[in-house]
């Protein structure tokens, strides 16, 4: 028996042989690109499957026949004789089984565990745990991993599996060598569906065949169109009505499908599928990424931050659900609150480093304690900081405003709002008419905001590609406080004086300063 590993040599190799057709013309569609089966994300989209050596293309056809949830199959119809081509059977649950169910592959089964702290841990069941235990690691926690938690890999009669999330067939891999057969040639498609009771708004596609386009097409005796409409629509008095069937000679298991067919002659767009008549809307199923966790915290700000907890920071609503809360965002922004030279032609992309992020958040309390009680990075993505008026902070002209409605002076709810703050939404009182104006952008502003009912950050979600830093306390404002470093020699002490400037101290520094002028200007 050859390896996986050589399967997947053998998989990618160029080869030179012309795509075959299937056994069951009627059942089965040879993929237009030659090559494996793959996914929609390319080539290196791998369909889950078991696989087998020395099998007949009828054998491997056979075999799809028998499995009730058999996708299709991809054979190698360019071997040079039967004993070394290779069959693919691909379907959900065919690499194998894992004793939490919820868990559809041997990476996510073998991904359970816990770590030693709490902030990266992950769900009793699901798919939470992947690239968890490099979370626990960079927290500098401990991974032990769940004993109860088991793979079973395929291996009846000569078959291995392979195991991956993707359970459709979009395109073959440019492999020569091999065929893909499809069993439904849209499965990797949007979806519109009536349901499978006829009308219902539940269920997906009637089997292998799709919709008869009109009543005209006598092709098939007995019935009105190759796909199995009858002769006469049934339950319906629509006569532009689609049908659809599970592919029996008798029709018997017809159905309407209009939302399908408007769907399709909408150009299969969202906008096409009539949810508000029952229809059901499935987007088409994109390839999994793979799970990369926050690196760990860069700055150690620990005199400032509570220890960095893995996932996006989150509020709670009042049943308890996690909600995101009051915030701005950006990841355009330098150190001192000015905007990258980023994301244009010949720009490199727009990333901020958490020593960025941590200082657009000093810069907030360093106006007034609290403005921003937590921040999450991810990164070469976004920065996002998080506070009661943080939608209100630094990036906009300092010029909110409360008026009477249709009022073009001053009046009670101008007054009101200037005596309260001056700044603040809260302060102006909309429940008795006042119309509230955020201050508008400035127009070198770098931030983007979202303003929620929510203001209070109480923990983390489980995206491992964020951290979240939440302030220990709001009501003063501490600049950051790295680590103590041996102290240097003098050549290296030469140079870190030149250096001030840049380092942790400095960039905290410069904040401070920043956030100072800052206060100066919002608040004159």
């Amino acid at each position: 028996m050859a390896s996986k590993a050589a399967l997947v040599v053998l998989a990618l190799a160029a080869g030179t042989a012309a795509a075959a057709d299937p056994i069951n013309t009627d059942k089965y569609t040879a993929i237009a690109e030659a090559g494996a089966c793959r996914g929609n994300g390319g080539s290196s989209d791998k369909v889950n499957s078991k696989y087998k050596l020395g099998l007949t293309q009828a054998e491997c056809e056979t075999e799809c026949d028998s499995i009730s949830t058999c996708l299709g199959y991809a054979y190698q119809t360019g071997a040079s004789d039967v004993a070394s081509a290779y069959c693919l059977i691909h379907g959900p649950g065919l690499a194998g089984t894992c004793s939490d169910a919820a868990l559809d592959t041997q990476e996510k089964c073998e991904a359970k565990g816990t770590c030693s702290i709490a902030s990266a841990a992950c769900a009793d069941s699901g798919t939470y745990c992947l690239g968890v235990e490099e979370a626990c690691t960079n927290l500098g926690g401990t991974w032990t991993k769940s004993a109860t938690t088991v793979w079973t890999a395929t291996s009846d009669n000569g078959w291995e599996g392979d195991s991956h999330p993707t359970t459709h067939i979009a395109a073959g891999n440019g492999n020569a060598d091999y065929t893909c057969f499809d069993i439904d040639p849209d499965d990797h498609d949007a979806t519109c569906v009536n349901g499978d009771s006829h009308a219902s708004p539940a269920g997906n596609h009637a089997g292998y065949k799709e919709c008869a386009a009109n009543w005209t097409d006598t092709s098939v005796s007995g019935c009105v169109n190759i796909e199995g409409c009858p002769a006469t629509p049934c339950n319906s008095d629509d006569s532009e009505a689609w049908c659809c069937n599970a592919h029996v000679d008798d029709c018997s298991e017809w159905h309407y499908c209009g939302c399908e067919r408007d769907f399709e002659a909408g150009g299969k767009e969202e906008s096409a599928c009539d949810t508000a008549a029952g229809c059901v809307y499935t987007a088409a199923p994109k390839m999994e990424t793979p799970a990369t966790p926050h690196p760990g915290d860069a700055l150690h700000c620990d005199n400032v931050y509570q220890e960095g907890q893995s996932g996006a920071c989150r509020g709670q609503d009042s049943s308890g659900g996690q909600v995101s809360t009051n915030q701005k965002y950006s990841k355009s922004c330098n150190e001192d609150g000015t905007k990258k030279e980023c994301g244009g032609t010949d720009q490199p992309a727009c990333e901020m480093t958490q020593a960025e992020c941590e200082a657009g958040c000093a810069a907030e309390n360093a106006i007034a304690p609290g403005r921003c009680e937590a921040y999450h990075h991810k990164p070469g993505g976004w920065c996002t900081m998080f506070g009661p008026t943080i939608h209100e902070g630094i990036g906009w002209e300092a010029n909110p405003t409360c008026v009477e409605p249709a009022s073009a002076g001053p009046g009670t709810c101008e007054s009101a709002f200037t005596a309260a703050s001056g700044t603040a939404e809260a302060d102006c009182n909309t429940a008795g008419g006042c119309v509230y104006s955020k201050g508008a952008a400035a127009a070198d502003s770098c931030w983007s905001y979202w303003s929620s009912g929510y203001t209070e950050v109480t923990g983390t979600n489980t995206n491992t590609l964020y951290m979240c830093y939440m302030l220990k306390d709001k009501t003063v404002h501490s600049f950051c406080s790295p680590a103590p470093t041996p102290a240097p020699t003098e050549p290296a002490r030469l140079e870190s004086d030149s250096a001030l400037a840049s380092g942790p101290l400095g960039a905290a520094a410069q904040t401070l300063a920043f956030g100072a002028a800052l206060a100066a200007g919002l608040l004159a």
